[in-house]
């Protein structure tokens, strides 16, 4: 199902419409492709390609930050996108879902601004309980943090695009960063801090999820009792 070279989904990363096929035999023998259009529940999940994407190095956002204007607050994070997705805007929230002291709280931006690749969203109605819930926190005991993105329809009539179902947000498990920049030299070179944040996939959880953690927190929804793959599981 995977769209094929210049049909100009997602940089020819996209997905197209599932299909089968039928091999007639007897009679007039005939080989015929059967494509589901129209059939509810037959479109591939928009998340589903964008996550692919990403994951093949190509990346959604090639920033995720705030600080990055002087005059905006560390609240207000600019993001880019790939130059490889549609110019037209198709983001429409972004909620980030933290897990701390075994229960789920929520924190979410107020909209997405802009039109293009370069977009804004801030989170001025509740930055500084998640500063100090959950940035301040971090160094000593990190947050589990997932970003949930949602979609409008504005792709559902582009060609390349028109094949997706775009209901199903799209989630990942990220890590928030304080900015920072090389400065100095050689062996004397250090990272020092220029203000503002990043959200970015976890690097370690962000494809593979930590199945141990999952196991532990959620018994009934992962009641697997056999040991976990090591590659796929970590000591946390």
């Amino acid at each position: 199902n995977h769209y094929e070279k210049n049909a100009g989904s997602l940089g020819d990363c996209g997905l197209d419409w599932p299909s089968g096929t039928i091999l007639t035999l007897d009679g007039e023998p005939s080989i015929q492709r059967i494509i589901p259009k129209g059939v509810q529940g037959a479109q591939p999940r928009f998340c589903v390609a964008l996550d692919y994407f990403d994951l093949i190095n190509e990346r959604v956002f090639l920033r995720f930050e705030s600080g990055v204007d002087e005059k905006k607050t560390e609240s207000e994070f600019l993001l880019e996108l790939n130059a490889k997705l549609p110019g037209q805007r198709f983001i429409r929230d972004l909620t980030l879902f933290v897990y701390m002291s075994d229960q789920w709280t929520s924190y979410a931006f107020d909209g997405v601004q802009g039109e293009g690749r370069v977009l804004r969203a801030s989170m001025q109605a509740q930055w500084q309980d998640f500063k100090k819930e959950v940035i301040e926190r971090a160094p000593t005991n990190p947050p589990i943090v997932f970003l949930s993105i949602s979609f409008n329809t504005d792709l559902d009539k582009k060609t390349g695009y028109s094949q997706y179902n775009f209901g199903s947000p799209w989630l990942m498990r990220v890590e928030i960063k304080t900015r920072t920049k090389l400065q100095g030299y050689g062996e004397g070179m250090v990272e020092v801090s220029v203000g503002g944040y990043t959200i970015a996939r976890h690097a370690k959880h962000g494809e593979i999820p930590d199945f141990k953690w999952y196991k532990k927190n959620f018994k009934k929804l992962y009641p697997y009792n056999r040991p976990m793959p090591t590659s796929e599981t970590s000591d946390e």
